[in-house]
């Protein structure tokens, strides 16, 4: 049986925050997982191919249960899709970038208990889904007004209407319209 001296007070943590921000990433792999309570879901990985973090990796996480598919319909939208049915091959996606708005989260470390800082994906936009800056991974205070809020310079919010969402029983996110085709032919579904 191995015998080792190690000193465990000069052993640094290989855990790194990255900046928040909005930033350029890399999809390097797409995997089919259970989350922790058995539901089907998406596991994605990125590299951070920008900015004070470049070469970082992290995760978004998607499911893949009918009543909560917005997820993928988002990472979907970044990669172009705009709507319908589509047959998604995810390794088609593969080396594909998308804007990640990455952002810090104060959570609760589950095997000691001590409060800990974290990063986290807020949002999957297009490559093209915002200045690549530093920052909190918020959009500025107007910005998050409701639209009639912003109106009237009241910085009030307003509950956003809400829209009944479409049933189906298939995973699915949209292909282009066909005068969109043409600009279309490189997407993957």
């Amino acid at each position: 049986m191995p015998r080792v001296q190690i000193d465990l007070d000069n052993v640094e943590s290989s855990f790194q925050l990255i900046e928040p921000g909005r930033w350029l990433s890399e999809l390097m792999d797409c995997t089919e997982e259970e989350s922790s309570t058995g539901n089907p879901m998406l596991v994605w990985h990125w590299e951070i191919g920008e900015g004070p973090s470049q070469g970082q990796t992290t995760k978004t996480y998607t499911s893949l249960l009918d009543h909560a598919l917005q997820g993928l319909k988002d990472h979907m939208i970044a990669f172009g899709a705009t709507g319908g049915m589509i047959d998604l091959d995810t390794d088609r996606l593969i080396g594909r970038k998308a804007k990640l708005v990455i952002a810090t989260a104060r959570i609760k470390n589950r095997n000691t208990g001590e409060d800990m800082d974290v990063s986290r994906v807020n949002a999957v936009l297009p490559p093209d889904g915002g200045a690549n800056k530093p920052g909190n991974g918020r959009a500025a205070p107007a910005a998050r007004r409701a639209p009639a809020a912003a109106a009237r310079g009241t910085g009030a919010r307003q509950p956003a209407a809400r829209q009944p969402a479409a049933r189906t029983n298939s995973r699915t996110a949209t292909r282009p319209a066909p005068a969109e085709q043409e600009a279309a032919d490189d997407l993957p579904f």
